[in-house]
């Protein structure tokens, strides 16, 4: 099993800075192409009764020739107080709880018309994700859905886990707070930039699941 990089540990959002420039939308060329990246942080695991409590949106701009990440075009992150009781075991690994999250909506609009922009949504384990923003955004059902997680062959290129924090930790991808969707979202895609043996992206690889 490879292990952690020889390079030094840096959080995911300054990797994400130092690999992936923010791009203006207008500045996009027939050779690009649009995903977004979404994390959903919830009451519970039960997509059918639990509800989001926070959510992050990265649109980011990708080559279509090479599968490369090319840069950051929009991102949202907000907080939505829910009608449902935040579960103790959810509150332990997020760290939200009623208080925090009391009086906050999420930004709809802003929201739908990322969305509309990206040709497809990525989540670490996406049915997840996917079976609880598709009950606010019925939209989203219609695009397709993407999994960092099973759509790369983390245990061909020799890691035990694919579970998004045990693959950070050894890419030496450190996140200032686990579990929450922000920095979540923004690590998965600093993970998603680099390299395998093979010399191309993880996300050249997940791209062929749309082929």
């Amino acid at each position: 099993m490879p292990g952690v990089d020889d390079c030094k540990k840096e959080s995911a959002g300054s990797a994400l800075n130092r690999i992936l420039p923010y791009i203006k939308g207008d500045a996009l060329d027939s050779s690009c192409g649009i995903g977004g990246f979404i994390d959903v942080e919830t009451t519970g695991l039960n997509a059918c009764r639990d509800e989001i409590i926070e959510l992050a949106v990265v649109l980011f701009a990708y080559n279509k020739q090479t599968g490369r990440i090319t840069g950051i075009i929009d991102e949202y992150t907000g907080l939505r107080e829910p009608s449902i009781p935040i579960s103790k075991a959810a509150s332990r690994v997020n760290g939200l709880t009623l208080q925090k999250v009391r009086g906050k909506c999420l930004d709809m609009e802003k929201i739908k018309s990322m969305f509309a922009r990206a040709e497809f949504l990525v989540a670490h384990n996406a049915p997840f994700d996917k079976g609880f923003v598709t009950r606010l955004f019925a939209a989203a059902a219609q695009k397709p859905w993407l999994c960092s997680m099973r759509g790369v062959n983390w245990r061909q290129k020799g890691y035990g886990s694919r579970s998004l924090q045990n693959l950070l930790q050894a890419h030496a991808i450190q996140v200032e707070r686990a579990h929450r969707a922000e920095a979540d979202v923004k690590a998965a895609l600093a993970l998603l930039s680099r390299s395998g043996p093979d010399g191309r992206s993880y996300f050249s690889e997940l791209l062929r699941k749309l082929a």
